[in-house]
C-alpha cells in the first residue's frame, strides 16, 4: 500500500509540473501548494502537508486529487472526521475509479478503527465495486463483517440480560 502512496504522489507532483501555464502567478502557486504538500507528506510532516493541499486545492483539474491527499494527511494527524470528509469530496469530484476506490477504502478503515462496522462494510463494499483487486478492502470487509457480527451478538446478549434482571427484580417485589 505504501508503494501505491509514492507511486500516487509521484504521478500527482509530475502531472502538475506538466501542467500548461494558464494564468501566470495563481496557477504557479496553486502547484506549488501541491508540490509541496507531496513534500511534506513525503517527510512526514502531515499538518503541514494538509494545509499545502488545502491551499492547492482549486487548481483546476486537481481538486480530488488535493482531496484524496488532504485525506490521507489528516488520517495521519489523527483527525478522522476531517479526513473522512476529505475523502467524501474526493469520491463527489473525481471520474477516477481508482482515486474513488482508495478513498472508499480510507474511509472504510476510519470507520472500522471508530467500531462503526456498517459504514466500514458499505465503504468496502463500494471501493471493491470499483476495484476488485484490492486485496486489502477484500480482507478488511471480512473483518468489519464480523466486528458487526460480534456486536450484535453482544447486544442481543445485553437484551436478554437486561430482560432477566428485570424479571428477577419483579419477583422479588412480589415475594
Amino acid at each position: 500500500m505504501k508503494q501505491m502512496n509514492k507511486i500516487v504522489w509521484t504521478i500527482t507532483t509530475l502531472a502538475l509540473l506538466c501542467l500548461p501555464q494558464v494564468s501566470a502567478q495563481t496557477q504557479l502557486d496553486l502547484k506549488q501548494h501541491l508540490i509541496d504538500g507531496v513534500a511534506y507528506f513525503g517527510e512526514q510532516n502531515n499538518e503541514q502537508a494538509a494545509t499545502s493541499f488545502s491551499n492547492g486545492s482549486t487548481l483546476e483539474g486537481f481538486e480530488d486529487i488535493a482531496a484524496y491527499n488532504i485525506g490521507r494527511s489528516l488520517m495521519e494527524t489523527e483527525d478522522l472526521e476531517g479526513a473522512t470528509s476529505a475523502f467524501r469530496q474526493a469520491i463527489d469530484s473525481s471520474e477516477d475509479a481508482e482515486l474513488k476506490a482508495k478513498s472508499w477504502y480510507n474511509a472504510g478503515n476510519i470507520a472500522l478503527n471508530s467500531q462503526d462496522p456498517s459504514s466500514a462494510i458499505e465503504a468496502y463494499k463500494s471501493a471493491l465495486r470499483l476495484d476488485p483487486t484490492l486485496s486489502d478492502a477484500r480482507h478488511n470487509l471480512a473483518l468489519a463483517n464480523a466486528m458487526q457480527q460480534q456486536q450484535q451478538e453482544q447486544e442481543s446478549e445485553d437484551g436478554e440480560d437486561g430482560e432477566e434482571g428485570e424479571d428477577g427484580e419483579d419477583g422479588e417485589d412480589s415475594e
